[in-house]
């Protein structure tokens, strides 16, 4: 089985531009620094025709979280971060707000956090595969595998087209010992059209000596 260092290049849902720098997950080992630029889950909300932002009752919640959007953006985190907090302070299941804090603190490796965010969502709206994908990575990197693979088989399973689903399934499947399912994911991941180019190269990574060793094991 190919070393898990030389591939370790997650993917998640973002909406914003990358991130500067390459950090390094608990392991020590360099992440992926790709980040995309407009997260599935805001496309698919805008043909679906709602609006950008959903707007806030309360108008002092709405300013702030269009400031935190402006701070996120602009690349300064650690403003956002402070500002998405203070959006959920004052309102707790602000969906947008949320979903944008747990991507910060995922990436900042503050993961019981990022958790414990995506989870919630995830129980609020069931049927979002992106909300499940995070969860599953951010579970993924916190060391614990089962319940990584049930929110990454939930992800795929609600959507089938999301590669970037199927290649953290194939993560977690190896790490729990999984070599035949973990191909199979990694393939499916290879298959789905229009995915993006730093993932391409993760797959070349991951796929070329796994394929190897699975010609291998059926020769014997």
């Amino acid at each position: 089985m190919a070393n898990t260092a030389s591939f370790r290049r997650h993917q998640v849902y973002l909406r914003f531009t990358p991130l500067r720098g390459r950090p390094r997950d608990r392991t020590g080992t360099s992440r992926s620094c790709y980040v995309g630029c407009v997260c599935q889950w805001y496309r698919t909300r805008r043909r679906a025709g709602v609006a950008d932002v959903v707007m806030s009752s309360s108008s002092d919640v709405q300013r702030t979280f269009e400031r935190a959007v402006a701070e996120h953006r602009a690349g300064r985190l650690s403003q956002a971060d402070q500002l998405y907090g203070e959006v959920l302070q004052r309102e707790p299941r602000h969906e947008q707000a949320a979903f944008l804090f747990a991507a910060i603190a995922l990436e900042a490796g503050r993961l019981a956090e990022a958790v414990k965010a995506l989870n919630g969502l995830a129980e609020r709206c069931p049927q979002n595969a992106v909300y499940w994908t995070n969860l599953g990575e951010a579970l993924r990197r916190q060391g614990d595998l089962e319940p990584a693979a049930n929110a990454l088989s939930r992800a795929v399973a609600l959507r089938p087209d999301l590669a970037h689903a199927h290649f953290n399934l194939g993560l977690v499947l190896q790490q729990l010992g999984e070599a035949g399912l973990s191909l199979q994911a990694f393939e499916r991941a290879a298959e789905l059209p229009g995915s993006p180019v730093a993932l391409q190269r993760a797959l070349k990574n991951v796929l070329e000596p796994t394929t190897t060793l699975g010609l291998h094991q059926r020769s014997l």
